[in-house]
């Protein structure tokens, strides 16, 4: 395997990471200063819709389109007209606006003759009554008339995608102007290289171009379909679903989306690519077809020293690489009042944490303080102030960072570790993983590590060994080093906010379940099974945990027929494109979250009799490591180089899982052949 971990970024970043609602990057004053210095440009979505749609009308295909210059410059243009002007759209969670994108694909569906429709559903953010999305479908045979409420009885692929994206501060950005330009320009790291610029290039305007004009291709070839096509934007992914779960609310029979239930499978966000990964003989793959259960949590105590001395008793807390066996105990003169975190939410682990302490000795307690916060930690910084006659230390690191994934080193274990050297708490430097922190091999993972063998012979013959406990996890637990990401094989807990004030502390905490699972099988409540063993394993009667939101672990089967088209559509799309390396396509388990969990399981979205949806992420993008980290962060973009291959491969994809077999086409022709004679 490739020695550089900086590769497995993948799994933390790929296009992935929802339910993330990972709105603030800095304290909400340090957005308003850097946002407030770019005049915002109002962008009219129908103008938009109308650039758009003039492009996609002017790509004509030939008979080899794939390998056809004059095809694959209009298919270019196409799709980089259709992200530019879609990311000038801001549509920011937790609010969205979606409906200015809905009136952008609108216009571009009218123009091109589909049928199309607009959804109201329930916003269960609470910012809104509302939301709106919109749904475009392309049937079996080619018309632009279509009725959703009826079930037809034919089969059909749902490409799902979300409209709404995260917050940005521009500040941040190697260009404060490109955070919703939809530019075409260099990067700092790449100057010769072009890139469309914008929050969402990535996550996930991007994706909904490619399933577009993929789709819009189907049309334009003009060969008949097996299964209808439907290209599904929805509004808050990024927060609570709202979309999504609103959608298969309208599935049951009679509702306004009855047709959606004859779905075979749907593709949506969650996979990736990166050529020559895991080495230079290979071109990886990732296909999404497990997500993490999950749990949020509310945890409060009267005191915020138990409260962090509970949260170390379930190593959610672990501060061992941060201090020494003999760790030194600052003598001060200081009392903690307040501990306040900004803009608190469970799913973003915060980059900003406020402490206030009333002091005897400021001018001492100042020189501690800018010392035990920042100790061994390379991140973070500090910035101390006196407010009301209490002294303020903020504590922040550059980002926030997703809480499914976690980061190297947050605000929130600074806090931990300075609070501790401040004698204020007393925490464990080693505390024993808990069980439910063990490695799970699902089936996705077994899948993943054997295709990983591959291109390792020392994992090739571990492989063979997993069923010995320490085999399981030394493989598994290697994999995580050389992927860079704690956590892809079992449940993580990251404590994402802390606050104090009077007589209770709170703390929130995004946990992301795998081996409940294992251990809950016939279980529709993992988040309240897995609550009562926190409960359990910290045994103290004055901790209360309340959940804020929870699902089930959501699986795909890899043993499907269509499963199975979706592999072998890339391994001969990557041939036909004459690819030098070998091609490696393998299921993995999605460390985050995204809409696909409620249509794998409806039930978690509270929908009785709607039927489960084969669900898998897949994005046949090669973004690179640097790329991949601008995910819910700074600089986002996507390479205009990559657009002729992402749609050849996502279109190879797409007509494979809607096309006739050959034995179908020769009975169809038959069929045609007898009914016109019999009419002679």
């Amino acid at each position: 395997m490739n020695n550089e971990p900086k590769y497995l970024i993948l799994f933390t970043l790929t296009a992935l990471i929802t339910f993330s609602g990972l709105t603030y990057f800095m304290p909400r004053e340090m957005q308003q200063r850097g946002i407030s210095s770019i005049p915002e440009v109002e962008v009219d979505p129908l103008a938009a819709g109308d650039l758009c749609a003039r492009d996609m009308g002017n790509i004509a295909l030939t008979e080899n389109w794939k390998t056809d210059k004059s095809s694959l410059s209009k298919i270019e243009q196409a799709f980089t007209t259709c992200l530019s002007e879609y990311i000038k759209i801001k549509t920011v969670s937790p609010k969205g606006n979606e409906e200015k994108a809905v009136i952008f694909f609108e216009q571009v569906f009218s123009q091109l003759d589909y049928a199309y429709k607009k959804i109201e559903v329930a916003d269960l953010t609470g910012e809104n009554k509302t939301r709106l999305n919109i749904i475009a479908t392309l049937p079996v045979d080619l018309s632009n008339k279509y009725d959703w409420s009826i079930s037809s009885g034919v089969e059909s692929v749902i490409l799902l995608n979300h409209m709404d994206v995260v917050g940005a501060n521009p500040s941040q950005w190697q260009d404060p102007s490109l955070v919703w330009s939809g530019k075409i320009a260099g990067s700092t790291s790449e100057p010769d290289r072009d890139f469309i610029w914008g929050r969402g290039a990535l996550d996930m305007k991007s994706i909904a171009i490619t399933e577009m004009i993929s789709m819009h291709i189907q049309k334009l070839q003009g060969n008949p379909l097996k299964r209808d096509i439907h290209f599904l934007a929805v509004a808050d992914e990024e927060q609570s679903g709202s979309g999504a779960i609103g959608v298969l609310k309208k599935m049951v029979k009679g509702g306004e989306l009855a047709s959606l239930s004859d779905a075979a499978l749907l593709l949506n966000e969650g996979g990736g690519a990166i050529a020559k990964t895991p080495n230079e003989k290979w071109n990886l793959f990732l296909l999404a077809v497990e997500e993490k259960g999950g749990a949020w949590l509310d945890v409060t105590h009267p005191t915020p020293q138990s409260l962090l001395q509970n949260l170390n008793r379930a190593k959610i807390i672990d501060i061992k690489k941060y201090i020494s066996k003999k760790e030194k105990i600052y003598d001060h003169s200081c009392t903690l009042k307040e501990i306040e975190t900004p803009n608190s939410k469970v799913n973003v682990i915060a980059s900003s944490v406020n402490l206030y302490f009333d002091c005897k000795n400021k001018d001492s307690a100042n020189i501690i303080f800018e010392e035990v916060f920042k100790k061994n930690f390379k991140t973070v910084d500090t910035k101390i102030e006196t407010v009301n006659s209490l002294i303020k230390v903020n504590v922040q690191t550059r980002s926030a960072s997703h809480g499914s994934t976690g980061i190297n080193e947050s605000a929130l274990d600074a806090v931990s570790v300075g609070l501790h050297r401040l004698g204020i708490i007393k925490l464990k430097r080693k505390v024993k993983s808990p069980k439910f922190f063990k490695y799970i091999r699902t089936n996705a993972t077994k899948m993943f590590i054997k295709a990983l063998s591959k291109s390792n012979f020392v994992l090739s013959i571990a492989k063979f060994f997993q069923f010995i406990p320490f085999i399981k996890n030394m493989v598994l637990g290697g994999v995580e080093d050389e992927f860079g990401i704690d956590g892809l094989f079992r449940t993580t807990c990251q404590f994402s906010a802390l606050n104090f004030k009077g007589e209770k502390a709170s703390a929130l905490v995004d946990c992301r379940l795998v081996h409940t699972a294992e251990k809950y099988p016939h279980s529709h409540d993992h988040a309240g099974d897995f609550r009562k063993e926190l409960l359990k394993l910290i045994n103290d009667r004055d901790l209360n945990i309340d959940i804020l939101d929870g699902w089930n672990i959501s699986q795909s089967s890899v043993k499907s027929a269509d499963f199975k088209k979706i592999l072998s559509a890339v391994k001969d799309i990557q041939k036909e494109l004459g690819a030098k390396e070998k091609t490696m396509i393998t299921p993995y388990l999605f460390p985050a979250g995204s809409d696909s969990t409620w249509f794998r399981n409806p039930w978690s979205a509270g929908v009785q009799n709607v039927k489960s949806i084969p669900s898998y992420g897949f994005f046949p993008a090669y973004i690179s490591p640097e790329l991949l980290s601008t995910f819910h962060g700074v600089d986002e973009r996507f390479p205009v180089d990559q657009i002729e291959g992402t749609v050849i491969r996502y279109e190879a994809v797409l007509s494979r899982l809607t096309e006739f077999t050959k034995r179908e086409r020769r009975r169809i022709i038959r069929h045609n052949t007898h009914e016109s004679h019999r009419s002679e």
